[in-house]
């Protein structure tokens, strides 16, 4: 889950106190997950947000297909979001509903996952005591994944992170973990550690069928009990993090 703040519109030519803009930056709007798995065969799927402010809340949500500053009327993605935009007063919920509608001209691979992303945009309201003075509001934006599943992908979600295949690459100048993904879904990385005791917090996506490089750290923790190991920390799709521990590959494997 990625947070972003946004600058909105400063009434007059001032701002508030960096107190207020501290207090104001804090997010009422809550999501209920960290990531949406959406199955080709299913109709919909819906996601919960929450005002757990104490002010009442305007939120604007999107989807986007990986270009975060992208405007959502400039955004063509295959779903459809309903509402898009909606007022919570505090301690209201709502149901985002999200439903697959497919682009003729953007067909979607049909053997492996594809990644999107769900926005929601909480715009606090303008409060009476505010009128008339300079003021800066802050808009917080939560941003988590979406992936779309088609029919025909093979295999299961859990055993991909169990089919990843490690190495560690580099020299004096520096080494990285270098893990490939040979199945057909994502796996998210948290972070891995090394027989030696060198470990990466580089949190990482490999996407299906590519591989991705995780700069390993120089200050060595508790060493691993066998060598040419490593062990890693993945996401799973209820957002929960599970640990395995596997192999490392050499170069002429």
């Amino acid at each position: 889950m990625i947070r972003h703040l946004f600058w909105l519109p400063l009434i007059g030519a001032c701002l508030l106190a960096i107190f207020a803009v501290t207090s104001t930056a804090k997010a009422g709007v809550v999501v209920g997950g960290t990531r949406v798995v959406f199955n080709e065969s299913s109709r919909e799927q819906t996601v919960q947000i929450t005002n757990q402010g104490t002010s009442p809340a305007m939120v604007q949500s999107w989807i986007d297909d990986g270009q975060a500053d992208a405007r959502p009327r400039h955004i063509q993605v295959p779903f459809v979001l309903t509402p898009p935009l909606t007022r919570l007063e505090p301690g209201q919920g709502q149901t985002l509903r999200i439903a697959y509608l497919p682009l003729p001209d953007k067909p979607l691979p049909t053997d492996r996952a594809t990644v999107y992303y769900l926005n929601v945009l909480e715009i606090p309201p303008t409060s009476d005591e505010h009128k008339g003075k300079n003021t800066l509001q802050l808009a917080v934006r939560t941003r988590i994944k979406l992936f779309f599943r088609p029919k025909g992908v093979e295999g299961m979600p859990r055993e991909a992170a169990t089919k990843l295949v490690w190495r560690v690459d580099g020299g004096a100048s520096g080494r990285y973990l270098t893990v490939e993904n040979p199945t057909s879904y994502y796996v998210s990385i948290n972070q891995a550690v090394v027989s030696d005791g060198a470990q990466t917090d580089t949190p990482t996506m490999v996407a299906p069928h590519e591989s991705a490089r995780m700069p390993l750290g120089a200050k060595a923790i508790e060493k691993l009990p066998n060598a040419g190991m490593v062990a890693f920390q993945w996401i799973d799709d209820y957002g929960a993090s599970v640990e395995n521990i596997t192999s490392l590959t050499s170069h002429d494997e």
